[in-house]
């Protein structure tokens, strides 16, 4: 029974159906429906994908700026602890111990960012390689498609042919083409 897409409430499902109608046309492991299906829902899928990843790029862009900005703030604290009182370049914090203090005095807080930014990239690894097998798939359902059709009137044709050609040679009498010669038949 095929199944409409749009209707598909939560993301894991979306996903879920997307990677099962990979797998069916990658394995080869389809129908006539599945392919029906596949073409149907190809608009809708696409268009979440796209937008899926679009809202998280999105998202993890302002991640990046707001980490950035909290970092280059403690950076900044960071660095005025260590060099507070000292008046030679040369004695200075290097950037560093700068980054070192940072990470010391803030673990939890540079724990808590680095695990957010990197499931935020994992994330939009995932939807852009789903995307981009979504749309390599397109071209080849449209091709599978084609080829269906095209059997299916090779089918058809084959079937009207057979079906005429077990008629007349039920009826051999009814075309005057096929009739034999009444000599060949002993009648005359």
């Amino acid at each position: 029974m095929a199944i409409d897409f749009s209707l598909l409430e939560s993301d894991s499902e979306k996903v879920d159906y997307i990677n099962n109608l990979l797998n069916q046309i990658n394995s080869q492991n389809y129908t006539k429906e599945t392919l029906d299906e596949a073409i149907i829902n190809y608009p809708s899928a696409s268009a979440y994908l796209i937008n899926t990843l679009e809202v998280i790029e999105l998202s993890n862009n302002t991640q990046k700026i707001d980490y950035d900005i909290e970092y280059a703030e403690k950076f900044e604290l960071s660095k005025s602890i260590l060099n507070e009182g000292v008046v030679t370049a040369s004695k200075k914090a290097s950037k560093e111990e700068i980054v070192n203090k940072l990470i010391i005095d803030n673990k939890e807080w540079y724990k808590d960012w680095q695990t957010k930014l990197a499931f935020a990239e994992r994330q939009e690894g995932f939807y852009r390689r789903l995307n981009d097998m979504w749309k390599k798939n397109g071209d080849m359902l449209i091709t599978l498609c084609s080829n269906w059709r095209q059997d299916q009137r090779s089918n058809a044709i084959q079937s009207r042919v057979q079906s005429a050609i077990t008629s007349l040679e039920n009826d051999e009498t009814s075309n005057p083409f096929l009739r034999k010669p009444l000599l060949k038949r002993g009648l005359a």
